[in-house]
């Protein structure tokens, strides 16, 4: 029986995937992540795109455990990823799990802070409305938004929540030709355009 190596693979551009991700990728024989992590890394490999439909996903890795399969995440494996899905599903001596980058990390790197201080929400596949009431108010605020939840949507629902005197930073497709770093009040943020997948960090103004 082979590992699943869940693989840390960074915000998305080659320059920051370790030198231990592309070490554990080549020792892989299958490959499962997002269409862009998989873009990563071209070959004639087996390959799965992970969909909405994770029981496939999963069916797709027991189909393949006599070989070592990579399982490639965005970012950090233990940060909002599928990590959590596997761990239910396969042993954990079954798994090997090599850290990577994350989005948030490296937004704070933009900003030039530190994030030890900061509450971290992911709005993925979760409605915006949600979001708890009582975060608007946290002194360090960092949100993971997507195109259904865009930081110029966070900042229309704070504002509408009485939330005043904040400054808001918005990391819009980190490491990618199109990044922009986008840096005002909720007011200026909500008048913004962005691609959705951004990392949106609030703090007291």
């Amino acid at each position: 029986m082979g590992k699943i190596l869940v693989v840390g693979v960074g915000p998305g551009s080659g320059e920051y995937l370790t030198p231990a991700a592309r070490e554990a990728v080549a020792r892989a024989q299958v490959l499962v992540g997002g269409r862009s992590a998989l873009d990563l890394f071209p070959g004639d490999r087996p390959s799965k795109v992970i969909g909405k439909d994770l029981e496939e996903v999963l069916e797709f890795i027991r189909l393949h455990r006599d070989t070592d399969i990579a399982v490639l995440t965005s970012g950090d494996p233990g940060f909002y990823s599928i990590l959590a899905l596997l761990t239910q599903h396969f042993p954990s001596e079954e798994m090997e799990v090599v850290p990577g980058i994350s989005s948030l990390q490296l937004c704070f790197a933009r900003m030039k802070e530190p994030w030890h201080d900061c509450r971290v929400v992911s709005l993925h596949g979760r409605g915006i409305d949600g979001l708890p009431e009582e975060l608007g108010r946290a002194k360090k605020l960092a949100i993971l938004t997507d195109p259904k939840n865009p930081p110029e949507a966070v900042a229309r629902l704070l504002l509408q929540r009485g939330i005043k005197g904040k400054r808001a930073f918005v990391c819009d497709s980190l490491a990618t030709p199109q990044e922009r770093v986008v840096a005002g009040d909720l007011e200026s943020i909500a008048r913004e355009r962005f691609t959705g997948y951004c990392v949106m960090v609030i703090k007291d103004g």
